[in-house]
């Protein structure tokens, strides 16, 4: 049941693994056992067994379809039918018993839409303990197939020439300086042609050994200071007309740049809503397209590397010799550094700020594992989607370390970049 939806819910970016390890973790919570949870989901008419508990993708479709039971819709989040089993899905699963209604599943049409028998009530009762004439039972609504926006498997480009999806210089010149240093914004091919800023913290010693930190924002860190835009397709983690967090993520790393390492902070801003029409990304308005080199906005982390090192010629009238190189990401920012190390690129370190969601992590150290020199820190809230399962298969792995963080997760720049 559900079959095509489930396998929607696997091209997201969030994993099957990770879905069905926030259910297992959820269940532990709440001290739900899995025999109580087979019980619960047989009131329902769904079977759940032993084996469909341990595979990520038979509990993800079992979640999927007691969803389905109690009436959540068909979309990718906690109130709909995104397989994870949580508070929303429970309090529903709980009320639906609760009442005594029953739904038994008995087919699927081709479109992968569950069809379902409708609720049977409990029977009133008249004084003599006979039962009161059935009422004619409502037939259910159909549910809708399931839409595909035209051309939603071509990622949606946004001019790189243009100010659709950036904050107008003048508010990114405004925090700068008020840190003490050389910086400039500059638009740069390497990041599609959009603006880059760069900056050198005062006391910076060019003799000393360099790193430079390529740090991508998360989720609409491109827009500091001024409101959001109007979006096409975007849900309730876009707030249309509002100030976001970008000047306080801004803030944050330039103000950790300053603090230990002579090191020089590189900050891109992403394209904004710029993926696959009708995903996550793009609902949520965040660039899931950001340093792939393949994209039409030639995105290049290794031209965005050789861009900066000549930009730094000219901000420190000498050369740079051979600077360390740091990839770090915080929330969506975790997809940029995938994506640039998925080009080939090889730096010294990664780091995920609390940025692992779904495979980005894993499939990030699967592309530089065997380089013999890049060190990958994983930094996480425990407990939350970014500590999933994909993060724990590589934990232990040579040169990952891994870290419980104490922070809260707009915390995370300014405490481990």
């Amino acid at each position: 049941m559900g079959e095509n939806f489930v396998e929607q819910l696997e091209e997201s970016d969030k994993s099957l693994e990770t879905r069905a390890e926030y259910t297992r973790r959820f269940l532990g919570q709440k001290k739900i056992s899995d025999e109580d949870f087979v019980a619960k989901s047989k009131d329902i008419g769904v079977t759940v067994s032993e084996e469909d508990m341990k595979d990520d993708k038979k509990l993800v479709t079992k979640v999927y379809e007691i969803q389905k039971a109690v009436g959540l819709q068909e979309t990718d989040s906690k109130e709909g039918t995104d397989g994870m089993f949580g508070p929303y899905t429970l309090g529903k699963l709980e009320e639906f018993i609760k009442s005594g209604a029953k739904r038994k599943v008995v087919a699927e049409d081709v479109s992968g839409t569950a069809k379902a028998e409708p609720p049977v009530a409990d029977e009133p009762k008249v004084e003599n303990g006979s039962s009161a004439p059935k009422a004619e039972p409502v037939a259910p609504k159909p549910a809708a197939p399931i839409q595909q926006n035209e051309g939603s498997n071509v990622p949606a480009r946004i001019d790189p020439n243009s100010n659709q999806s950036e904050t107008p210089q003048a508010n990114i010149d405004k925090i700068i300086k008020t840190f003490p240093g050389k910086s400039e914004v500059v638009r740069l091919a390497g990041n599609g042609g959009r603006q880059v800023v760069i900056y050198i913290p005062q006391g910076f010693d060019p003799s000393q050994p360099t790193e430079i930190d390529y740090h991508f924002h998360g989720m609409h860190g491109n827009w500091i200071d001024v409101p959001f835009p109007k979006l096409d397709g975007t849900g309730k983690y876009y707030h249309y007309g509002k100030i976001g967090l970008g000047a306080n993520r801004i803030t944050q790393a330039l103000s950790a740049s300053q603090k230990h390492r002579n090191m020089i902070l590189v900050y891109p801003l992403s394209a904004g809503q710029r993926s696959t029409v009708g995903s996550t990304a793009w609902k949520n308005g965040y660039d899931s397209e950001w340093m792939k080199k393949d994209n039409s906005t030639n995105d290049d982390i290794a031209l965005l590397h050789r861009e900066t090192l000549s930009q730094l010629s000219t901000m420190l009238g000498q050369e740079i010799n051979s600077p360390s190189v740091t990839l770090s990401g915080h929330s969506a920012g975790g997809i940029a550094v995938r994506n640039a190390v998925a080009s080939g690129f090889s730096p010294d370190k990664v780091k995920f700020l609390d940025a692992s969601y779904g495979n980005w992590a894993s499939s990030a150290y699967k592309k530089v594992k065997n380089n013999g020199k890049t060190k990958f820190e994983v930094y996480v809230k425990k407990g939350t989607q970014t500590d999933s399962a994909d993060v724990h298969s590589i934990k232990d792995q040579a040169g990952v370390q891994y870290f419980a963080s104490a922070v809260s997760h707009g915390e995370h720049i300014s405490a481990y970049l």
